[in-house]
C-alpha cells in the first residue's frame, strides 16, 4: 500500500513515521523548508527508536519516505 501524507508539519511527520512501517509513504508539503524539517523529525525520531531496540535499521525504514516536489504526481 502506498501512503500520501499532506503536510509535513506537527501531525504530518509523525503520520508518515507510524505508516513507514508497514507501508510506503509520500510526503508533499508546499513548503520546501517544512517537508526538509519534517524529514528530519522523522529521522531524529527514528534514531530515538533504534537507541531504545524498538527499530533495529533507520536507514531502511528511513528509506521509506519519499518527498514529491508537486501534488499533481499523486
Amino acid at each position: 500500500m502506498k501512503v500520501l501524507v499532506v503536510g509535513a508539519g506537527t501531525m504530518g511527520h509523525g503520520i508518515a513515521e507510524v505508516f513507514s512501517f508497514k507501508n510506503y509513504v509520500y510526503i508533499y508539503d508546499s513548503y520546501p523548508q517544512a517537508l526538509s524539517k519534517g524529514l528530519e523529525n522523522i529521522k531524529w525520531s527514528l534514531n530515538k527508536l533504534k537507541e531504545k531496540g524498538i527499530v533495529k535499521d533507520v536507514d531502511v525504514d528511513l528509506g521509506k519516505n519519499y518527498t514529491i516536489k508537486g501534488i499533481e504526481r499523486c
